[in-house]
Order: structure tokens, then C-alpha cells, then sequence
């Protein structure tokens, strides 16, 4: 699997940081990772002064996340956990300061438990990829998903899917391509069922020769390309049609601009979809802009 050896598992302290917590535990058991941070942010500014050093309730918090994670993880003997509490500059802001901080290569939220922006906050912004995972969904990956728009970064996002597929010993994984005629093809003289074999043919070759440039590394690779204008829709059906237990989406974001460039697609896949999505990030990405915007 990628390599994921430093993990942040941001905690609500809500019933919907379970499947967070279980599937974090079962990445560090694949990719061996060297430890797991468990954290809990929240803003004191409503608290009465007197109380915001009050090490006591901090203990609490504490004692809530271990609680947590000894119910959804079990043992730690494999794994270094860590716990921490945060306060005081807004969940996103002290997050990103923690995952900078501690130079992670992994988020793992629940997609509910700060609301549903904040996976898609933290994608946009963080340096490394983010998971975001559903309440009622157990650490199961027998079928993988990718998505593919044939770019650069679909390109990462597959490699990535393969090193995924390598670590759980799946000889497959499945990528998928939507595609469509586009608004104006009403206009042509070509009669619409040509150019549907024409869109279907060209999405076949396009695809086969974005698969053919990536090593593969003994993975099979299924291509499915669906004609829909309606990307997402297509997406959430393609899971569904194939079983998948995850989907791999790719991250746009390489520099100090782009890295605001997620797309709405994979938004929406980070807030919507029933099974865990990764947006899958190479390590790093828009690391400067974010000291930027911590003022580093």
C-alpha cells in the first residue's frame, strides 16, 4: 500500500467516528505504520477562562477517545497509538497545524464527524490524502475502485490503487471512466447513434492507453467506461454494479493554486458516497501553500 506510516484520525467524540477509527487500524496493519495519532480538536473560546487550562476535563477527552478506539481497534501491540486533545483555533485550522506538524501521510475521518465539509476541507487543503469513511461501514476490501479522467494526477491516483491492491493481495482492481457527448452534440449532422460508437471507441482506446502507461505491477486492471452526463450519478451506480468496498479518486492539487482544485466530483464522493473514498494525494502536495496559510 502506499506508504502510509504516519496516520491522523481526527475524533468528534460522536457515534460516527467508529468506522474511521476501524479502518485506520486495519490500514496500519497493512502498510506496518509507525504509529497512529488520535485527535481531538475543539475551540474553548466559549469556555469560562477558568477553565480553559483545566487539565481535568483534557484528561476526560482523553479517556473518551481510548475508550473509542479500544472499542473500534482493540489491541495496540502492533501499533504505536497516540491521543491528543487540541483547542482553541477552529477544528480545521488545528487539525492542518497537527498534520503538519507531525509530517502525516494519511487522514482518516469519519465522513460525518465534524459534518460533511470537512473531509472535503481537509482534501482540499492537507499535504497528504484523506479518507473519508462512512458511520456503518466495517474495514472490508475484497473490490477496489478507481476513477480515471486519463490526467496526470488519475495516473498517481492509480498507481496508488495498485500499491492498495498489492497490499490486501488483490489480483484486480477496477477503473472506471464516465464519459458523454457533450451539450452541443445535438448540432451535428452525424445521427446520435454514430457518434455514441464514435465516443464509446474513442473512451475504450483513451483508456487502454492510459492503463498500458502505468506498471501495473501484475495487477489486472478492468476498464469500465459508462456515458452519462451526470458523473457522479454514474459513479455511485458503477459502485453499486460492481461491488466496490472503496474508491480511489485522484487529488488535482500540486502547487500553491491547485491544491483548492479538488473537483466537484470527488466532493461529492467524500460527502455522499456509502463506501470509504480515498483521495489519494502524492506526499507533500501543496505543502507550501499550507504554511502559507498557517503562517509559517
Amino acid at each position: 500500500m502506499q506508504d502510509y506510516k504516519k496516520i491522523i484520525v481526527p475524533i468528534g467524540l460522536q457515534d460516527k467516528d467508529a468506522g474511521a477509527i476501524a479502518w485506520a487500524c486495519r490500514i496500519a496493519r497493512y502498510t506496518d505504520a509507525d504509529d497512529i495519532l488520535f485527535i481531538h480538536p475543539y475551540d474553548n473560546h466559549d469556555m469560562p477562562e477558568s477553565l480553559r487550562g483545566d487539565d481535568s476535563f483534557t484528561n476526560e477527552l482523553l479517556e473518551e477517545i481510548k475508550k473509542l478506539v479500544a472499542e473500534n481497534c482493540g489491541s495496540s501491540e502492533e501499533i504505536n497509538f497516540r491521543f491528543d486533545v487540541v483547542t482553541g483555533k477552529g477544528e480545521l485550522t488545528s487539525l492542518l497545524e497537527a498534520i503538519s506538524e507531525q509530517d502525516s501521510d494519511l487522514i482518516v475521518i469519519g465522513k460525518d464527524s465534524f459534518g460533511s465539509s470537512m473531509p472535503v476541507r481537509l482534501a482540499r487543503q492537507a499535504p497528504c490524502s484523506v479518507m473519508s469513511v462512512p458511520v456503518e461501514c466495517p474495514p472490508k476490501l475484497t473490490k477496489l475502485m478507481v476513477t480515471t479522467d486519463f490526467s496526470k494526477y488519475a495516473k498517481e491516483a492509480l498507481e496508488i490503487a495498485v500499491q492498495v491492491a498489492q497490499s490486501r493481495g488483490l489480483k484486480e482492481i477496477e477503473s472506471v471512466h464516465v464519459y458523454n457527448l457533450g451539450r452541443q452534440s445535438h448540432k451535428l449532422t452525424i445521427p446520435e447513434s454514430t457518434q455514441l460508437e464514435i465516443a464509446a471507441d474513442f473512451a475504450r482506446e483513451r483508456h487502454e492507453e492510459f492503463i498500458n502507461d502505468v506498471d501495473l505491477q501484475g495487477v489486472k486492471v478492468n476498464m469500465h467506461n459508462y456515458n452519462n452526463r451526470y458523473v457522479y450519478d454514474a459513479l455511485q451506480a458503477a459502485t453499486t454494479e460492481l461491488g466496490a468496498d472503496m474508491i480511489i479518486v485522484s487529488c488535482r492539487g500540486k502547487n500553491a493554486l491547485t491544491s483548492w482544485l479538488l473537483g466537484s466530483v470527488a466532493e461529492n464522493l467524500l460527502k455522499e458516497a456509502n463506501v470509504p473514498v480515498l483521495a489519494a494525494k502524492m506526499r507533500g502536495t501543496g505543502q507550501n501553500f499550507l504554511n502559507v496559510l498557517l503562517g509559517d
